[in-house]
């Protein structure tokens, strides 16, 4: 640090330009060196560079490992700046076993963590100990074994965190036999883990896996709380073809929580509407979908009809205090979204959400990825003068959004890739 400077900035301002460095660097390694040098500037620039250098660690193998524990034993402002932590051990040798721990134990402001790449039983008890005791707000599960589910639930019924957590299950999910646990029967007061928000992005053959977590009677989880729920299956084939396995578990996770509480509804069904109308909760503000059709070969897609499935589900629920729908669609081939069966069913849904018992509606979100549109201004445009002179109504009030892009479910890219102007 020079000596003598002292720069008088607001502490706001500071902590916006190191966001920028940050930000703007290309690579992890180019962030590193520009915070580094950022530090030295002046003694404000010091808390929120070690925020952004030391906030998250990756414990990914033993040389890893090592080089943190040396980092932490020489500064303890490392240690006590880390709020996130990533494990992905796969099988940790007695050796990596103590300084494994050791840096668990340093670190105690942790409150996300991620399982990564990693069987359950293959994590030591000394580190689940450790584990366990962190203040805890939102658990990442990615690419994870469990093959005994009792070891999996013990260890979140030892958690100390005791406020709402944020759960996120994304890729590969196997827990082995649930019977033992199944026949354990704990009451719902008696769950010790509320779930504020839920994300589950995995493949279909993730179902039974995830239904056993959340919702098996032994499960140390209850969604009394759920404010959020996300869930998108990508199709595999190997565990029936179909929205109907979808919306049972989609269901029952709304089901499992307060009508009060869940404000957020976001999935994804593909191939037919399931056989019953999905319910949500009135109190819900946003509902996000996707409809995308699929490369496997064989499968007869209803995309249309489970475009009607839909806002007729939402309308059905009359969640009056709707304020944003986004509906997402992604074509290979075809034009369904404008078939009579679709134009029909955004018909209906201007006349509902245009009346005065939606007259909180802020923002409908119409998305169209197709090959074809993207590249072709005429089509694109013919298809949005089609979809508009279908809901004209929300298109008078000025909350109808045609876009065409690349979206995402997660509501973290807004729709600002190519507004069709209505």
């Amino acid at each position: 640090m020079a000596p003598g400077l002292d720069l008088k900035f607001h502490q706001e301002i500071v902590d916006g330009i190191i966001d920028i460095v940050k930000d703007t660097s290309t690579s992890h390694a180019e962030a590193t060196k520009n915070l580094s040098f950022c530090s030295l500037v002046s003694r404000t620039f010091l808390p929120r560079t070690r925020w952004h250098m030391f906030r998250d660690i990756a414990l990914v193998n033993a040389e890893k490992i090592k080089l943190y524990h040396e980092m932490c034993l020489a500064s303890p402002i490392i240690p006590a700046a880390a709020r996130s932590v990533s494990l992905q051990i796969g099988n940790v040798s007695a050796a990596e076993i103590c300084p494994l721990a050791s840096v668990l134990r340093l670190t105690a402001n942790i409150n996300t963590i991620q399982f990564h790449d990693i069987s359950w039983d293959n994590l030591p008890q000394e580190v689940l100990d450790v584990l366990c005791s962190y203040p805890l707000t939102k658990i990442l599960l990615s690419n994870v074994v469990i093959p005994s589910i009792p070891s999996f639930f013990s260890f979140f019924r030892r958690c100390t965190t005791r406020v709402p957590v944020d759960l996120h299950i994304s890729g590969m999910l196997r827990v082995g036999n649930t019977a033992e646990e199944q026949a354990v029967n704990v009451a719902s007061n008696d769950k010790p883990v509320a779930i504020r928000s839920l994300t589950l992005w995995c493949p279909d053959t993730a179902r039974r896996a995830i239904r056993a977590i959340l919702l098996s009677p032994s499960s140390p989880f209850h969604l009394r709380i759920l404010a959020n729920v996300v869930m998108v299956f990508t199709l595999t084939g190997k565990d029936g073809i179909g929205s109907e396995r979808d919306a049972i578990l989609l269901r029952d996770l709304i089901s499992s929580s307060s009508s009060q509480e869940l404000r957020t509804v976001r999935s994804s069904f593909d191939i037919a509407p399931p056989s019953f109308i999905l319910r949500f909760a009135p109190a819900t503000r946003q509902v996000s979908f996707t409809i995308a059709t699929s490369p496997l070969e064989m499968i007869p897609f209803r995309s249309s009809a489970v475009l009607r499935w839909w806002i007729d589900s939402l309308l059905r629920s009359e969640c009056y205090g709707l304020e944003q729908l986004t509906i997402f669609t992604t074509m290979l081939m075809g034009m369904w979204v404008m078939d009579d069966e679709a134009l029909d069913a955004w018909a209906h849904l201007d006349d509902e959400l245009s009346s005065s018992n939606y007259s909180k509606v802020k923002a409908v979100h119409i998305g169209i990825e197709h090959r074809v549109l993207f590249f072709n201004p005429a089509h694109r445009a013919n298809a949005a003068d089609i979809l508009t002179k279908c809901l004209p109504r929300l298109a008078k009030k000025g909350v109808l959004k045609l876009v065409c892009g690349e979206l995402g479910l997660h509501g973290q890219a807004p729709f600002e890739v190519q507004n069709w102007g209505t």
